[in-house]
């Protein structure tokens, strides 16, 4: 199982052993797809999407004794994902993205990778991106920093307009040292996850790629340096324009009131298929005179991963008190076989006690179908606590995760403290 805080700074030492191991053997260069770091872009519309990629070794011990295995790390400003299902083979490289159906395939060059990443979207519809590496090279949009940067750090309150005109507010938080950047973007629906970039003259540009999914912000500095506007490029699918101004007050509507029950009175429940075609209801035995977490969400949403992350410990830990758990998994597949397959992926990377429930697809006017007692279904994830008594207590809509520092500790405090007061309530 995955710990979240681990991908921070696992794999330092691996690599740092590896890198002297080859030094010592003088300039030769080294194999193709051998050990090493990386400056790694992603082809998209907006232009090259950059973050870190390392090629390691990590010892594991098989039947026939210890053997070397290899290991990805991608690396996004202080995040280090570990991506350890790594297949070389005729010169070769394929990995399986963590708990997502994506894939990396690539192979190397006199020093140059090239290769592709394909990410799952809706209805099943994959999405390629070209893949480019220089071996070596370590910096994420220009080789020189620039001297005297503007500066960036603080909170915007930020303005998404979508190619339909639609708005969509969101607030960055951003942190800055030289001309380095890194921070997030908090939306109503979760937030950005960990974005790294760079100050030059007037540009702002930020990047992630985590295996899940690929962001790309290319902003201008405008009016004395009190605003910012350009793109944001989600891939090579979809683009949103940005609008952002320094406000220190910034937030977002509160969580808990952006989805709501139809009828607050009536007995809240749901049947779905577990993974093995066996139907789950809220209202079985097991669930009785529990504190129940439902978490509506899909293998394919990179905020259901940290919100996992952070729910697999937090409820094992409270399963003898009365805390119970299940997550309604709404896929990008309609066909029912694959929807299970990606799900137990998911399954495998977070080790989960909690049943896992094929409920729909990942689009939200099928969620709100498959949840009539829902007024809507505003974003995956969405969380509902149900009492002792059967009683929705709390809808939370969307999770901000470990990108957002203070943000995520205080959800944490506050959740921990909710549940434990639900559970000290009679049945």
């Amino acid at each position: 199982m995955r710990r979240s805080f681990s991908r921070l700074g696992f794999g330092f030492g691996v690599v740092a052993a590896l890198a002297l191991g080859l030094a010592a053997c003088g300039p030769k260069a080294p194999a193709p797809l051998s050990p090493g770091v990386f400056r790694a872009t992603l082809e998209t519309p907006g232009g090259e999407l950059p973050f870190g990629l390392e090629i390691g070794e990590e010892k594991m011990q098989g039947a026939d004794g210890e053997h070397t295995h290899p290991v990805l790390f991608l690396t996004n400003g202080p995040e280090r994902v570990r991506v350890p299902e790594v297949k070389i083979a005729d010169g070769t490289l394929t990995a399986e993205m963590p708990g997502y159906e994506n894939t990396l395939t690539m192979q190397e060059k006199d020093g140059v990778l090239t290769g592709t990443v394909k990410i799952l979207r809706k209805h099943g519809e994959w999405k390629t991106l070209a893949l480019r590496g220089e071996r070596g090279e370590t910096h994420r949009f220009f080789a020189q920093a620039d001297a005297k940067p503007a500066e960036v750090a603080g909170r915007w309150s930020v303005v998404f307009t979508d190619d339909q005109g639609k708005p969509s507010a969101g607030v960055a938080e951003l942190q800055q040292a030289g001309a380095l950047v890194t921070g997030t973007v908090l939306t109503p629906t979760g937030d950005h996850r960990f974005l790294a970039g760079e100050v030059r003259g007037d540009e702002v540009l930020l990047s992630r790629f985590d295996g899940g999914t690929a962001f790309l912000y290319k902003l201008k500095l405008t009016a004395k340096q009190k605003e910012l506007s350009g793109h944001v490029f989600y891939g090579n699918w979809s683009m949103d324009a940005v609008q952002a101004r320094r406000d220190a007050n910034a937030a977002l509507p509160d969580a808990s009131m952006l989805t709501h029950l139809r009828n607050p009175g009536a007995r809240f429940d749901f049947t779905f298929p577990d993974l093995e075609g066996k139907p789950v209801s809220l209202s079985d035995k097991r669930f009785n005179d529990q504190v129940v977490i439902v978490m509506l969400g899909g293998s394919w949403c990179p905020n259901c991963h940290d919100e996992t992350t952070f729910m697999v410990p937090f409820v094992k830990a409270r399963e003898d008190k009365g805390v119970a758990a299940v997550m309604l998994m709404f896929e990008h597949f309609g066909d029912m076989p694959q929807a299970v397959q990606a799900v137990k992926r998911f399954q495998s990377e977070f080790g989960m006690s909690y049943p896992l429930l094929i409920a729909g697809t990942s689009d939200k006017d099928d969620a709100g179908t498959k949840m009539p007692q829902l007024d809507r279904v505003y974003a995956f994830p969405t969380t509902l606590v149900i009492d002792r008594q059967g009683r929705v207590r709390k809808i939370h809509t969307g999770f901000n995760g470990p990108a957002t520092g203070e943000k995520y500790t205080q959800f944490q405090n506050e959740f921990s403290a909710f549940i434990d007061k639900l559970l000290a309530e009679k049945p």
